[in-house]
C-alpha cells in the first residue's frame, strides 16, 4: 500500500489540531478499509478531511474527536468493535465519546 503525493500534499495542509494522535488516527481508518496494493488519494480520507483545509469547527479537538468517531462508526456500518479498534481505542471510550457526540448506544 502506498500513498499518493496527492494525498500527502493535502494531509501536509491540514491543522492536525490533535497533531500526531489525530493523524495516526485517520491514517489507521484509511489502512484499514484500504485494499492490498492500493494507491491512497485524497479520496480514501475520511469525509470531515477531504474538503481544502478549513479552520478548526467550533470546539477544537473535542468537536473534531467526535466527528471522527461518528464518520468511522458511519463507514463500518455502526460496528463498535470494528470502530474502536481502527481508531485504537477502547470500545468503552467510543462508547462515550459516541454518547457526546449525539450518538447513543444501540
Amino acid at each position: 500500500m502506498t500513498l499518493s503525493n496527492a494525498l500527502l500534499v493535502h494531509l501536509s495542509q491540514l491543522p492536525w489540531p490533535g497533531n500526531v494522535r489525530q493523524l495516526q488516527s485517520v491514517l489507521k481508518v484509511m489502512l484499514a478499509l484500504a485494499d492490498e496494493g492500493d494507491t491512497l488519494t485524497p479520496d480514501a480520507l475520511p469525509e470531515a478531511y477531504r474538503a481544502a483545509p478549513a479552520p478548526l469547527p467550533r470546539g477544537g479537538l473535542q468537536a473534531h474527536d467526535e466527528q471522527l468517531i461518528v464518520d468511522t462508526l458511519a463507514r463500518v456500518n455502526g460496528n463498535v468493535s470494528r470502530a474502536a479498534q481502527m481508531l485504537g481505542i477502547a470500545r468503552s471510550t467510543l462508547y462515550r465519546r459516541a454518547a457526546r457526540a449525539g450518538r447513543p448506544r444501540r
